[in-house]
Formats: C-alpha cells, structure tokens, sequence
C-alpha cells in the first residue's frame, strides 16, 4: 500500500531529515553531521527563471527518489531545467522536453550557466517519443506537472496530463517515476496504468507546497 507522508520544510537550518535508500528498505532519520561538498551550485542563482519555477530542493528529493548516480533520467516537462540540473550535479545523465520554445532556450542557457551541456529540445510528450529519448535506457522520471494559467499549449488541463501520464507509462514501463503535483493525483495516476508507492505532502510548516507521487 501507498505510504503517505507530511515533511515541512520551514527552519531547515534548525533541523535537516533525510531518507536514505538501502537493498531492501527505506531509512528516514535526523541528518546530524555531512561532508562538505565545495561542487554546490545553487541554482536559485540562474539566468532564466519563472514564476512557477520547482524549488530545486523539492526537485533534488524528487530526483533522490528515483535514480542513483549513473542512472538515466527524462524529465517531460523541464520548464527552466531545475530536476535537470538536480540529475547532473548527481551523477545522472539528464534529458528534458518542452513545449515551449522558449523554456527550452532557457533551461539549456541555465545549464550552460552552471558549466552543463544543454540537454532539453522542444517537444510535446503527449505525442510519442522523439528519437534521443528512444536512444536512452531510461531508469527514472521525474515530472512536474503542468499546471496554472501560464500553460503554453491551453486547452484543457486534465485532458492534457492524462494524456502526457499514460505516453509516460507506456513510453517507460519499467521507469521509476516521480510525479510532483499541487494536488492530489492518485485517481488519475492509477488510471494512467501507474502504481502508487509513495505518497509525501511537502509543505513549509503553513500550507502544503506540493504533493510527491512515487510510482512504479
């Protein structure tokens, strides 16, 4: 069964939790001591942003999530690349899709900010796969769902990102996936063809920021 969880991100000098993933099991605990690591970036500080841009802390542990260094991941939505750049400071090889042109501008000009090779290139991932993503063995994605009125390609909304789960499901069947919402989408995953293993509400001690699926 789906487990269901709240984390609150507020006072996070004060107090750092952290899952950590072993063979068989899941361990989740109080962070007390770790490595400095000088290869930070923190790419609150890149060029090109949005106002409904992923906090790269929530991508970071939606990445975490899915894949470990060395895998692949596809991100379907990569908006100003934030769960890209997440994977390539991991270790991760890294591709991502838009279907807007000038999200995918900007995400590859961000990356390139930060000394990555751009790796997004425009393409509506409702509608099949494109021959690079096809060429990739791909081990986990990570998809922050579209959403609001700044939505490039209009239309219906619910309509839209079922269409993009199921091309998701069927384009990536043995993919670990990791689905970031603003609400809760289990229904609409579970029709997808998805299975719900992990559940986490992320919120800032206040309201909720955002919903975690972890799928398989």
């Amino acid at each position: 069964a789906p487990v269901a969880a709240s984390v609150h991100v507020s006072d996070a000098n004060k107090c750092v939790l952290c899952v950590v993933e072993t063979a068989d099991t899941y361990h989740f605990g109080v962070l007390t001591h770790s490595c400095s690591d000088n290869g930070f970036q923190d790419y609150r500080q890149r060029p090109f942003t949005f106002n409904a841009a992923l906090d790269p802390d929530i991508a970071a542990v939606a990445v975490n999530l899915c894949c470990r260094p060395g895998d692949t991941l596809i991100d379907p939505c990569c908006g100003s690349g934030t769960v890209l750049h997440a994977a390539l400071q991991r270790g991760i090889t890294a591709k991502g899709y838009d279907i807007n042109p000038l999200m995918v501008e900007g995400t590859n000009t961000n990356l390139a900010h930060f000394g990555h090779p751009g790796c997004a290139e425009v393409h509506d991932t409702r509608m099949g796969w494109p021959t690079s993503a096809h060429s990739l063995n791909v081990d986990g994605v990570v998809c922050n769902l579209p959403f609001g009125k700044a939505l490039h390609f209009g239309g219906d909304l619910d309509k839209y990102n079922t269409e993009l789960l199921k091309n998701i499901r069927a384009g990536f069947p043995k993919a670990r996936c990791c689905f970031i919402s603003g609400s809760e989408i289990g229904e609409l995953l579970r029709s997808s063809g998805f299975k719900i293993v992990h559940v986490a509400k992320v919120g800032n001690g206040k309201r909720t920021i955002c919903h975690l699926s972890v799928c398989e």
